[in-house]
């Protein structure tokens, strides 16, 4: 009798751990169901859309003939100014040696970065540097001859010839007192930032130089013939130096851009062919005025 028991004790303990395995299959199964349902519903959703890439993006000047470049990682060699377009432009801000940065597009002499705020963690600026800013400052005692008035100045870390100045009356022709720069004394820059004469804006003429102006006609009266307003020309860049930065629109014809600055183009070697500048050398394989021997600066 004891026998009997223990054998149908047996098959109904069998019956049970069959009943469990066929209920832990349905609910695995179930549960792989829901998480295919769940991964289909994620790969459906559309992706997030991109942000953009700094904080001030839509500030910063873009060109249509600037280079695009695949984020590359460069480290700022000098104390550098980010401004939102090159060389003139308003500062971004200011970065120090050592400081990485990532570069996104470049044109001539200068490269468009983007970087940590140093004054916000976490907050991503962009902006436009020199091609100096990643090279170390060798020649910290160099310094060049100017002819008066004009005097020697620095800014983002070129030396250039200039005028300083208090209002636009003293200016050359073309040139406005509204830029900002370093004067150099025995090859030594000031504490202090002081006014200088830099290119002024030029507002493009449209409709071939010619506005027209609507008048008003009377009823039954014989129509008037529309007046004409004419825009005045631009005034002709005038470069205080035979190296000076570039004024909206590009470089003149009689000079030649380098290092982010327009040369006077020369012919020959010596100095009595640039009277502001000590040397006519090769600039982008063009003979132009500039600081060094050997090359365009």
């Amino acid at each position: 009798m004891k026998h009997a028991f223990r054998g149908i004790s047996a098959v109904v303990l069998c019956l049970l751990l069959v009943s469990c395995g066929l209920l832990k299959k349905k609910g695995d199964d179930a549960d792989a169901e829901a998480d295919a349902e769940v991964t289909a519903e994620i790969d459906a959703a559309p992706p997030p859309a991109e942000g953009p890439v700094a904080a001030n993006e839509a500030d910063i000047a873009r060109f249509p003939d600037e280079t695009k470049l695949d984020n590359v990682a460069a480290t700022i060699k000098r104390f550098t100014n980010v401004r939102e377009q090159p060389l003139a432009g308003k500062v971004v801000s200011t970065l120090n040696p050592g400081v990485t940065v990532t570069e996104i597009a470049q044109r001539p002499g200068n490269f468009l970065i983007v970087f940590d705020s140093p004054k916000e963690p976490g907050k991503k600026l962009m902006g436009w540097v020199t091609a100096d800013a990643f090279t170390a400052v060798v020649d910290a005692g160099k310094t060049i001859t100017c002819t008066a008035p004009d005097v020697v100045l620095v800014s983002d870390n070129v030396l250039f010839c200039g005028r300083t100045c208090g209002t636009d009356g003293v200016c050359p022709p073309g040139l406005a007192c509204k830029g900002s720069a370093t004067v150099v004394t025995n090859g030594k820059p000031s504490n202090v930032a002081t006014t200088v004469c830099v290119a002024s804006a030029v507002a493009t003429p449209t409709d071939a130089g010619t506005t027209n102006v609507a008048l008003r006609v009377d009823a039954g009266a014989t129509p008037a013939t529309p007046a004409t307003t004419t825009t005045p020309a631009p005034a002709p860049f005038v470069c205080p130096s035979d190296v000076c930065p570039p004024p909206p629109g590009g470089c003149p014809a009689d000079f030649v851009l380098g290092n982010g600055q327009c040369h006077r183009r020369c012919k020959g070697a010596g100095k009595g062919n640039c009277p502001a500048a000590p040397f006519c050398s090769k600039c982008s394989g063009i003979g132009a005025c500039s600081r060094t021997k050997d090359g365009c600066s």
